[in-house]
């Protein structure tokens, strides 16, 4: 099944949101920095490249101005800290 832009955009969004809260909300580095970068500029271009599509995005609002570099400001974001919590408690 190919994956539709919107839902790739959506998937990377996802990914960066949950992995920024496993990392600096709870100390738990879950997968490599080096996949993070992957997923971050990956996500990067796929906004860059379609910013009519990321606007439907469900993390529009969140990921504006998300350049890739960091994701500390993601740390408190309620559905990434309600996600996380809950594989921690049931893997």
């Amino acid at each position: 099944m190919t994956q539709t832009i919107l839902e790739k955009i959506n998937q990377r969004q996802r990914q960066v949101i949950l992995y920024s809260v496993f990392y600096y909300t709870f100390d738990m580095n879950v997968i490599t920095d080096t996949k993070w970068m992957e997923f971050a500029q990956e996500l990067v271009q796929l906004q860059r490249d379609y910013p009519a599509i990321t606007e439907r995005s469900v993390f529009y609002e969140t990921m504006k101005g998300f350049d890739g570099s960091t994701g500390v400001h993601l740390a408190n974001n309620e559905w990434g800290l309600a996600k996380a919590e809950h594989r921690i408690q049931y893997g």
